[in-house]
């Protein structure tokens, strides 16, 4: 059993390789956010957010988000340090 879990992992993991930027299907911002939705079923979460830190800023921005964890969301920054989004870009 431990086994048969362990590959279905590494197979959810594997299809994160499987998603493309097309321009003409939604360009990036449509990736990210079905990104989002695979690593949010992979967890069996009932909803996921998506923030990237651009270089060496003191923030990250929100880019994705799906389910309960994107509702009412828009233009939100967290300081890097802060909260577990925060706490991970210091990683």
């Amino acid at each position: 059993m431990a086994l048969r879990q362990l590959a279905r992992n590494q197979a959810d993991f594997w299809d994160l390789f499987r998603f493309s930027w097309d321009v003409q299907d939604g360009g990036l911002q449509k990736t990210l956010v079905r990104v989002t939705e695979h690593c949010a079923e992979c967890f069996k979460a009932s909803g996921a957010s998506l923030f990237l830190r651009d270089g060496d800023a003191d923030s990250c921005e929100l880019v994705a988000s799906c389910g309960s964890a994107g509702k009412g969301l828009k233009d939100v920054r967290i300081k890097v340090g802060d909260g577990i989004a925060g706490t991970a870009m210091e990683i």
